[in-house]
């Protein structure tokens, strides 16, 4: 990952500094200089994100902290010593772009925490894929308004806006300091515990703490607090100023951004749903909508209001939906253990159950008798089987605990009431937020009945006719916390 993130960046960098004359002219610049040295910064910014990722992993919030904390004021020191120098602008940009390389190299993962890679267990493309996209979406709805402003206003006002919207983004920063403890967290909590939720809840009420009172402070905020902080320059922002208005309309957008973005994370650790996508076209909303609306400043920051209202509220909707599928089982069951069974065995019977898909066709003459006649003695049988079953369900294999014990159980009927079939691909459009096997056999159901036969449902009734007439014996995969809470259907 670090490599391709390094990969990833250097090709943004390059083709930022490609387009720099483009973008220079674009945005008004004297020189495209400034550009080159953001394409050097982006190229570093990647693979320090991945870095960063790591640290955030695991648990270590100490050295993540002294990291921020270095970067800024590597970015501070170095702008105010280059500004001394006469670099001006240019001298500003360098200093970003060096901070960037000083947190990178600082943000080094300790000794013990780099391990070779191994070639039969690559990292998913599907899930950097919803991470580069996230992250994508994100800079692009914290930054872009201030390249259209520049682009649509004129230089003073475009300098207005710019100082508005530093102000504004520290409830952004203070926010993500809360969020990036939450995403480890959340994702490490069991999937059927309230832990998650508390997570959720505790960070939700402590952004929207911070916006509240970073609100009320701007608005008790005096006008001299500006002046001292901005320079004698700028037109008031405080007091009963009309910038003020402005200051508050664009901190609230930050502050409802804030709180979507909580959610967002939440439901990307929980794997509620993939929210990288909505939020990358949310952004592209912000740039069609400030280009329909900017008649004045106000208007800007009014368009991001509204769209950053309407962000909240969709990625809010799962959650609402998901409500009935938090319920805790009420019904333990009589569940047995018969045996412990080998992860060699479970690796067997999980590719049994998918060798008919159209993956293996060019593996099924030859390598059959390894599926079907296992021989969980032989170790090189064993890593042909695990190879075969990386094609399909590499990711998911990787995705459970390696700690996780194995057994034959029996189940007895009081058993299916806490059984829940796996949110991914079709069940997640037929669930409708609630996993439960009986409340997704009644949706089934219901879909029939109303005469819906999409292919899904097509599939389900082909199944359940074949199924009696199956000389194959298939074994479902079930997976849980303990033998009494709820178990969740990963193959069968």
């Amino acid at each position: 990952l670090h490599r391709s993130s390094w990969k990833v960046g250097t090709i943004l960098g390059v083709l930022l500094v490609l387009a720099s004359s483009a973008v220079s002219s674009y945005l008004k610049l004297p020189t495209r200089t400034h550009i080159i040295l953001l394409g050097v910064g982006t190229a570093l910014y990647v693979p320090l994100g991945v870095r960063r990722g790591l640290l955030q992993g695991m648990y270590d919030f100490r050295r993540l902290a002294e990291n921020f904390v270095v970067e800024v004021l590597v970015k501070l020191v170095g702008a105010i010593l280059l500004l001394v120098l006469g670099w001006s602008v240019t001298g500003v940009i360098a200093a970003v772009t060096a901070s960037l390389g000083v947190a990178y190299l600082m943000a080094y993962p300790q000794k013990d925490l780099r391990v070779a890679t191994k070639p039969d267990l690559p990292a998913s493309f599907w899930e950097g894929m919803q991470a580069a996209v996230f992250f994508v979406g994100q800079v692009i709805i914290n930054n872009v308004d201030i390249v259209l402003v520049k682009h649509f206003f004129s230089a003073g006002e475009a300098g207005l806006y710019a100082a508005v919207a530093l102000v504004g983004r520290v409830v952004y920063m203070l926010s993500w300091s809360v969020v990036s403890s939450m995403f480890p967290v959340s994702a490490g909590a069991r999937s059927d515990e309230r832990g998650g939720r508390m997570v959720l809840t505790t960070t939700f009420l402590l952004v929207l703490l911070i916006t509240t009172l970073f609100l009320f402070g701007l608005w008790l905020a005096p006008n001299a607090l500006w002046k001292f902080l901005l320079g004698a320059g700028f037109p008031p922002l405080g007091g009963r100023s009309p910038y003020t208005s402005l200051l508050l309309l664009y901190a609230a957008a930050t502050g409802v951004y804030s709180l979507a973005v909580v959610l967002m994370t939440y439901e990307m650790s929980r794997k509620i749903v993939n929210v990288g996508w909505l939020q990358l076209g949310m952004s592209g909303a912000v740039v069609l909508g400030i280009y329909t609306f900017h008649k004045n400043l106000h208007q800007v920051i009014a368009v991001q209001l509204i769209l950053m209202i309407a962000l909240l509220v969709t990625v809010a909707a799962p959650l609402f939906r998901s409500r009935s599928s938090l319920t805790e089982i009420q019904v333990i069951g009589n569940m047995a253990r018969i045996r412990r069974v080998s992860k060699e065995e479970v690796i067997a019977e999980f590719l049994k159950n998918e060798f008919y898909e159209k993956q293996y066709d060019g593996y099924r003459d030859k390598l059959g008798h390894l599926v079907y006649q296992p021989n969980l003695t032989s170790d090189q049988e064993n890593e042909l089987r695990r190879a075969l079953l990386d094609r399909r369900r590499g990711k998911l294999w990787r995705e459970l605990p390696a700690d996780t014990d194995w057994w034959q159980v029996e189940l007895s009927p009081e058993d299916l009431g806490r059984i829940r079939v796996f949110p991914r691909s079709q069940w997640l459009r037929v669930a409708k937020g609630s996993f439960n096997l009986f409340e997704v056999v009644e949706l089934l159901r219901g879909r029939i009945t109303s005469g819906k036969s999409g292919g899904f449902i097509s599939k389900i009734r082909a199944l359940s006719q074949h199924l009696p007439k199956s000389v194959t014996p298939s074994s479902v995969l079930l997976i849980g916390i303990d033998q009494n809470g709820p178990l969740t259907i990963i193959e069968g």
